[in-house]
C-alpha cells in the first residue's frame, strides 16, 4: 500500500505526481519481473507493486478532480 498525503501539495504537484507513478508503472510493466504486460493478475512477481501504484493513481486522480470541482465551484461563487 501506498499512502500519499496530498494536503501540502497544489493541484499541479498532484499532477505530476500522478504522471512520476504512471511512469513508475510503465517500467515495471517493461521490466522482465512483470510477466503479463498490461494484464495483471496475482501469479506475476510484479503484482503487489503494479496493484499498488495503480490504486495510489486512482487516488490521487480522485482528490485532483476533486480539488478541481471545489476550485470550479469557488471561482463560480465569486464571480456572482
Amino acid at each position: 500500500m501506498i499512502y500519499i498525503s496530498t494536503h501540502d501539495y497544489t493541484i499541479e504537484q498532484l499532477k505530476d505526481l500522478e504522471k512520476g507513478l504512471y511512469y513508475a508503472s510503465r517500467l515495471i510493466d517493461e521490466s522482465p519481473e512483470c510477466e503479463e504486460h498490461e494484464l495483471c493478475t496475482r501469479n506475476c512477481r510484479a503484482y503487489g507493486i503494479c496493484t499498488d501504484l495503480t490504486n495510489a493513481m486512482l487516488r490521487l486522480n480522485e482528490d485532483i478532480l476533486e480539488r478541481e470541482q471545489c476550485e470550479l465551484h469557488g471561482n463560480q461563487k465569486e464571480s456572482e
